[in-house]
């Protein structure tokens, strides 16, 4: 899945957007982890493992250059992550790929 989501990112998105995408998942979801005093946790596996699957996110709903949205979107799908999980991460990409 991870695999999938940079191969999407990489066919579908210019350098310039998937570096934004990336930079912006890094950034947020580092603040996320700091501000749950999540750094002992297994959150950060998790996340890591969320890293392209959330700059794909980011990048086919337009939210890039869009900071305020793009913040929400991912507070949204890092809670997400937080309650369930691994299989939450899978469940997101599906929702990217299929477009929901």
């Amino acid at each position: 899945m991870e695999a999938e989501a940079f191969e999407m990112l990489e066919k579908n998105f210019s350098e310039e957007w998937r570096n934004e995408a990336i930079s912006l998942v890094l950034d947020h979801t580092g603040k996320f982890i700091d501000r749950n005093n999540l750094r002992n946790t297994n959150f950060l596996k998790r996340a890591n493992s969320a890293l392209y699957v959330l700059a794909l996110g980011l990048a086919k709903n337009n939210l890039i250059f869009e900071s305020e949205e793009a913040e929400k979107y991912l507070n949204a799908q890092l809670e997400r992550i937080l309650d369930g999980g691994y299989d939450i991460v899978e469940q997101i990409f599906n929702e990217i790929v299929k477009g929901q």
